[in-house]
This record gives C-alpha cells, sequence and structure tokens, in this order.
C-alpha cells in the first residue's frame, strides 16, 4: 500500500519573512525609477536621503533610522510610495528627464505653461507643471523654482518625518541619545536613571512631547541635567518637560523671531487663564497630559478668539505665537493642538532666559468677548 505523503503548508525557501518587522522608514518606487538608485549617477536618491536624514538631525536632533528602498512592480513605471512602519503615508510620481517646476511667488517674468502637465507639488501640495531638463534654466532665469525628481521625493520625505516626528523615537533610539551622554557625563546618567530610577519609557514619552511642539533634543546634556535637578519635586512627565523647556528656551525661542531679532506675540487674557485653570483635568497616571474639560460653548468661543488672532499674524506674514502663565501652558497647547497646529505657546518663565538678545513685541491680547 503506498504511502500517503505529508502535506506541505508552505514552502519553507518561499516563505521565509514571517514576523519580520517592517522598516521604520520605506520607500518603494516603480521600475522606471530604478535609474535614480545607481550609485553613480548624479541623480542618487540615495545621497539625498542622507542629506534629509541629516537635515531632520540638525533641525530637531532626531536620529532617523537608515530608509530602506526596494522596487515595487505594482507600482507604476515613475510612481513612487513612502511606507512609515510599513504603512504607506505619502505616494506621488516623477519623471526621468524633467524637473518640477513651481511658482513660488517670486517669479519675475510669467511665461506660458498651459500647454504643460500640470500636476501638484507632493510636499506641499502647491500647483506645478513638468518642464524638460532642456528648458529648465529659462525657467529658473524667470524665477521658477525647477526640482529634480530625486530631490522631489527627498523633500516629500522630509515633510512626511516631520509630520510624524513625535513617532519615530523608540526605545532602542533613546539608549542611543543616551549613551552618547555618558561617555561625557556619566554621572548624570546614574542619577536620572539608576538613583531616580527614571526610565527608557519615561524618557521616550518626554522627548516625544518635545518634538511635538518642535523643541530640539538635540542637547540631550541640559535635558538630563535639567530631569536630574527636578525628579524629586516633579514627578509627572509633563511638569519635567516645562522644566526641561525652561532650560531649552533660549534655542528654540530663537526660531520664533523675525529677521530684524523682534518676537511678535499675543498675550492670553488672565480671564481665558482663569477659564482653562478651573476646568483642567490633572491625570493621576504620571505619563498622561493635562487638559482642559471645557463645555463645548465655551470651548467654541476660546477657539475663535484665537482663531482671530492668528489671522492677524497671519496677515502680517507672522508666525502665531502666545504667551500664558506657565501653570496653563500645557493647557493651552492641548486646546489649539488639533484645531491650530502651526501656532506656538511659550510661558513668561520660557522668556526669562532670553535675555536682552530678542526685542519682544506684544502685538494684543486673546480676550473673550465679555472682556472687550
Amino acid at each position: 500500500m503506498a504511502r500517503r505523503r505529508k502535506p506541505r503548508i508552505y514552502d519553507e525557501e518561499i516563505y521565509n519573512n514571517f514576523g519580520e518587522q517592517p522598516h521604520p522608514f520605506e520607500i518603494q518606487i516603480g521600475y522606471g525609477l530604478i535609474p535614480l538608485v545607481d550609485e553613480e549617477s548624479e541623480s542618487n536618491i540615495q545621497r539625498e536621503i542622507t542629506y534629509c536624514r541629516n537635515q531632520i538631525d540638525a533641525e530637531y536632533g532626531l536620529p532617523i533610522p537608515a530608509v530602506h528602498i526596494r522596487d515595487n512592480m505594482c507600482l507604476e513605471p515613475y510612481e513612487y510610495s513612502i511606507l512609515f512602519n510599513g504603512i504607506e503615508v505619502g505616494r506621488s510620481s516623477v519623471r526621468l528627464g524633467y524637473q518640477l517646476c513651481i511658482d513660488a511667488g517670486n517669479v519675475t517674468n510669467h511665461l506660458d505653461c498651459s500647454f504643460l502637465d500640470k500636476t501638484k507639488d507632493p510636499a506641499f501640495g502647491m500647483d506645478a507643471f513638468y518642464v524638460s531638463d532642456e528648458e529648465v534654466e529659462k525657467y529658473k532665469s524667470a524665477g521658477y523654482i525647477c526640482v529634480p525628481p530625486e530631490k522631489v521625493i527627498r523633500v516629500h520625505l522630509c515633510e512626511i518625518i516631520r509630520k510624524n516626528r513625535s513617532r519615530i523615537l523608540n526605545q532602542n533610539l533613546v539608549n542611543t541619545l543616551v549613551e552618547k551622554v555618558r561617555i561625557q557625563n556619566p554621572d548624570v546618567i546614574s542619577d536620572v536613571f539608576f538613583y531616580h530610577q527614571f526610565s527608557m519609557s519615561d524618557m521616550k514619552i518626554l522627548l516625544n512631547c518635545l518634538l511635538e511642539e518642535e523643541v530640539s533634543i538635540r542637547d540631550m546634556n541640559t535635558i538630563l541635567e535639567t530631569l536630574a535637578d527636578n525628579l524629586q519635586d516633579c514627578s509627572p512627565i509633563y511638569e519635567l518637560v516645562e522644566k526641561v523647556r525652561e532650560h531649552l528656551s533660549y534655542s528654540f525661542i530663537q526660531n520664533y523671531v523675525d529677521e530684524n531679532k523682534v518676537l511678535h506675540v499675543f498675550k492670553i487674557s488672565e480671564k481665558i487663564s482663569q477659564t482653562l485653570a478651573g476646568k483642567a483635568y490633572i491625570p493621576t497616571l504620571k505619563e498622561e497630559l493635562p487638559y482642559a474639560a471645557l463645555e463645548p460653548s465655551d470651548r467654541r468661543n476660546i477657539l475663535q478668539s484665537f482663531s482671530s488672532s492668528v489671522t492677524y499674524f497671519n496677515e502680517k506674514s507672522l508666525l502665531p505665537v502666545f504667551v500664558c502663565v506657565s501653570g496653563v501652558r500645557r493647557l493651552v497647547v492641548s486646546l489649539l493642538h488639533m484645531e491650530m497646529p502651526g501656532v506656538r505657546v511659550v510661558s513668561e518663565k520660557e522668556f526669562l532666559a532670553l535675555g536682552n538678545d530678542i526685542t519682544i513685541e506684544v502685538e494684543g491680547e486673546v480676550t473673550l468677548d465679555e472682556e472687550k
């Protein structure tokens, strides 16, 4: 009697990626863009990715893991897809032999573009069109911005990283940052992580809170020194974040000033501060962040007041910056974070580190209707 063969559920040689973790960042390209991966090509995309990683590190002190590049036959020939932790977060297409041409407002000689193929800039959504490499100089001399394919992908990747900056750090990356401080200042590492038993998980939450408000974490030594000085008094992470911000304030407030070293701000009225403080939810878990549990009508009125101030800033081409007392700064941030992601909120204590290097100009005050 013939012996029945044991069925094969899967082929070991083919199915060998079971449980493999996705790359933090991955760029998948259609077969038409494979020339961009050629190391000897002037349009090498890997050089642009390295430039992007260095740029993000310079802006935020955020270490970006290696970006994996692979071809994907399911994409159109000149299409690319950007994945974050295995999930697609951006997709667009470019053309080899052409450059993306954009009118960013500096055009001195408007050329006829009606016959050119129209598209959108994938990073910022601006109207754009394709220009062949032979005609690029003509459009550049007229004031248009012309971007080659590899730089289009790099800028798109950089903007995606910026939008996800507070989700990139994992405990391994945090440990890498901490180890760099250990080489020069081992005592502060012992104080924070051994004497006070501050965990890497808590450190990751704290650093992500800073990154969420575009505060650079490059100066890890100052961050850890501040933690060592305040861990005994301030257990909740959100209070530690405020202490760290006060010590880093000189560095990040420099990014808010205009070309004349003038910082334009709107004050938040005492009435709004009292309203937020009176409705504050203070979490019991140290990793949670406080927020103001406002009634819908109060929330709507306060947001409308801020919206009017943001409109003023936009009309003056200024960055929206609001100043409030330190006790409610986190409450203001939690209120505005989803509705007005571009605004900056600083406390009066953070101004103390500025000295006389920056001139502060108060443009007005955010008030409720009953205060007017």
